[in-house]
C-alpha cells in the first residue's frame, strides 16, 4: 500500500512538471530586455504545417553582424531566429547564424537532461531542468521551468564552457520567460528578459506618438546642438546651439491631438566669426497624433534590427531604454547598402552621398519628444565630409524627475538677460492667472503692502510695452491692445531700487 502511494505521489508530481509549457511562439509580438537595455523582439509573421503534426513558425527578417563579419546578415531573425520548428512531442528546434539546431524539450521534468546544442569535436551543451516552482512574470505568477547548461565533451565528460551553470526559463503560460539571443549560441551568454506580449496585452508595449510627447505644465527640456561644415569645403562654419523649453500650458484634444504653450529660448555662436544669435519668446506647439503616424508610417512600428529594402538602402531600427529608463524608438536612414558590385552583400553605408541620401539618426523617447538629432553627409567623387547636424537632450525636468546637466539656470541666464535684483529687498511676484488671456491680477510679497511701485513690461528685446503705478494690491492687468508673447515685467520701488522680475505670457 505504501508503494502504491508513493507511485502516485512520484507520478502526481511528474504529471504537474509536465504541463503545458508549449506557448513559446504565441501571436502577436514578444518584446524582451536585455542587461544593458537593450530591446528584440519575435513577432509571428506565419506558421504552416510540415507534417507529422509538426508547425514551422516564421518571425521577421532582421540584418545584422554574422559571425564572417563581411556581409550583413539578412536572413535571420531576432531574439528567437527567423525559424521556429515545433515537434508534436513538445519539442522546439531553433537555428543560430550556422543554421545548427538549438533544442528546447518543453515536456522536460525535474532534473530532465538532453542536447541543447552541438560543440566542436562532437562536444554539446547539456540542457537539465534544474528547478520548477511559481515565480512573477510580467508581473504575474505563473509556473516556471528552470533550464541550467553545463559543456560536456564527447565522452559525456564536463569541460569548460562560457554557459556552463547559466540558465534560461520557460513560462508556462508566456513562453521564455528568460532567455539568450539564439543567433549567437553557444558564444554568448547576454541574458533577455520578457518583458511583455501584445497577446494577452501584458507588461511592456510599444510606445505611441501620444505617450511621447506627453509633456506636463512645468516640464522643461535643455537641448545642445550644432552643425559642423569641415575646413576643407568652400563653406565651413561651425555653429554651436542651445535650447530650453518649459511648458506653461497644455491643452489635449482627444486622442487626436495636444497644444502646448512653452517659453522657449535659444543662443547660438558661429564659432569663425563670433556672431551670437538669441531668442526668448513664447511660443505654441501642437502635435498632431494622427498626422505624425502618417508621415511616419515607414519606420514608426518597425521591430529591432527589422530589414526593409528599399532600393538597395536599409534604414536601421532599434529599441532601448534611456533617461532614467525610458522606451527609446531609434531609426537610422540610409545605414545599410548594398551596390551591383557586390550583389546581395549588405554592409554600413558609412559616407552616405549629400546628392541622394543623408545618413541621419533620430531618437524618440516615452515622455521627451524628440531626444537626438544627427544627420551626416559626404562628397561621393572625393569622400569629403560635407556637413553633420546634431540636437541632443541634454537635461529634462518633469515634476520631481530630472536627467542630465542643463544647459543654463534659466532662460534669463541663457539668453545673457542681467538679473540684478537686490537680493536684501527682493518682493516675489504673483501674477494669476498666467498666461493672460484678457486680464489677470499681480500682486506682491511685501512688508509693506501700501507701498507705491512701479511696473514695466518689456519684450525680450527690450523694448518698453507698458508702464504703470500702483499703492494697492492686488492690480488687475488688462492685455487689450498688446500682442501675444512673452514679456518680463520688472518691479521698482518708490526709490527707483529694482525689486525683482518674472515672466509674464501673454495670450
Amino acid at each position: 500500500m505504501k508503494k502504491l502511494i508513493l507511485f502516485l505521489f512520484i507520478f502526481g508530481v511528474n504529471a504537474i512538471i509536465a504541463q503545458n509549457f508549449q506557448n513559446i511562439c504565441s501571436p502577436g509580438t514578444t518584446l524582451y530586455k536585455s542587461v544593458s537595455s537593450e530591446l528584440k523582439a519575435f513577432r509571428l509573421d506565419s506558421l504552416y504545417p510540415i507534417g507529422n503534426s509538426d508547425t514551422m513558425f516564421i518571425s521577421y527578417r532582421t540584418i545584422r553582424e554574422d559571425s564572417s563579419w563581411t556581409c550583413l546578415d539578412t536572413t535571420n531573425g531576432s531574439i528567437l531566429g527567423r525559424k521556429i520548428l515545433k515537434r508534436q512531442n513538445g519539442w522546439f528546434l531553433f537555428f543560430n547564424t550556422d543554421n545548427d539546431t538549438i533544442s528546447i524539450n518543453t515536456q522536460a521534468a525535474l532534473n530532465e537532461t538532453w542536447k541543447f546544442c552541438n560543440l566542436p569535436d562532437n562536444g554539446y551543451i547539456q540542457a537539465k531542468v534544474s528547478n520548477v516552482g511559481n515565480e512573477i512574470v510580467l508581473g504575474l505568477t505563473d509556473q516556471v521551468k528552470t533550464i541550467t547548461f553545463q559543456a560536456k565533451n564527447s565522452g559525456n565528460v564536463d569541460i569548460p564552457h562560457i554557459l556552463n551553470q547559466r540558465d534560461i526559463k520557460l513560462s508556462q503560460h508566456y513562453g521564455l520567460s528568460r532567455m539568450l539571443d539564439v543567433f549567437w549560441i553557444p558564444r554568448d551568454t547576454l541574458i533577455y528578459m520578457l518583458a511583455g506580449k501584445t497577446v494577452p496585452e501584458i507588461g511592456l508595449q510599444d510606445i505611441a506618438w501620444k505617450q511621447i510627447y506627453d509633456f506636463n505644465i512645468g516640464d522643461e527640456f535643455h537641448y545642445s546642438g550644432g552643425e559642423y561644415h569641415p575646413v576643407n569645403y568652400p563653406e565651413m562654419y561651425v555653429n554651436y546651439s542651445f535650447d530650453i523649453y518649459h511648458v506653461l500650458g497644455k491643452t489635449p484634444y482627444g486622442n487626436d491631438s495636444v497644444k502646448y504653450i512653452m517659453e522657449y529660448c535659444h543662443k547660438d555662436t558661429t564659432w569663425s566669426s563670433g556672431l551670437v544669435n538669441k531668442i526668448h519668446d513664447a511660443i505654441t506647439v501642437v502635435y498632431n497624433f494622427s498626422q505624425l503616424t502618417n508621415s511616419n508610417s515607414s519606420w514608426f512600428t518597425k521591430l529591432p534590427e527589422e530589414f526593409f529594402n528599399q532600393n538597395n538602402v536599409a534604414f536601421e531600427y532599434k529599441r532601448n531604454f534611456e533617461f532614467n529608463d525610458r522606451q527609446n524608438k531609434y531609426f537610422k536612414t540610409g545605414a545599410y547598402m548594398t551596390t551591383p558590385f557586390f550583389p546581395g552583400c549588405w554592409l554600413y553605408n558609412v559616407q552616405p552621398d549629400c546628392f541622394t541620401i543623408f545618413l541621419s539618426e533620430n531618437k524618440y523617447t516615452d515622455g521627451l519628444g524628440c531626444s537626438h538629432y544627427q544627420d551626416d553627409c559626404f562628397n561621393s567623387m572625393t569622400g569629403t565630409h560635407i556637413q553633420s547636424k546634431w540636437n541632443n537632450l541634454v537635461y529634462f525636468k518633469k515634476g520631481s524627475e530630472t536627467w542630465g546637466n542643463p544647459v543654463a539656470p534659466d532662460c534669463w541666464v541663457l539668453t545673457d538677460v542681467e538679473d540684478v535684483k537686490t537680493k536684501e529687498k527682493a518682493t516675489n511676484i504673483h501674477i494669476v492667472p498666467n498666461p493672460v488671456e484678457t486680464t489677470s491680477r499681480i500682486w506682491l510679497d511685501s512688508d509693506f503692502p501700501g507701498e507705491e511701485m512701479t511696473f514695466f513690461l518689456t519684450d525680450y528685446l527690450g523694448k518698453n510695452i507698458a508702464r504703470f503705478k500702483t499703492g494697492s494690491q492686488p492690480y488687475f492687468f488688462n492685455s487689450e491692445g498688446i500682442p501675444e508673447g512673452l514679456y518680463i515685467l520688472s518691479v521698482f520701488d518708490k526709490n527707483g531700487l529694482l525689486r525683482n522680475r518674472t515672466k509674464l505670457i501673454i495670450l
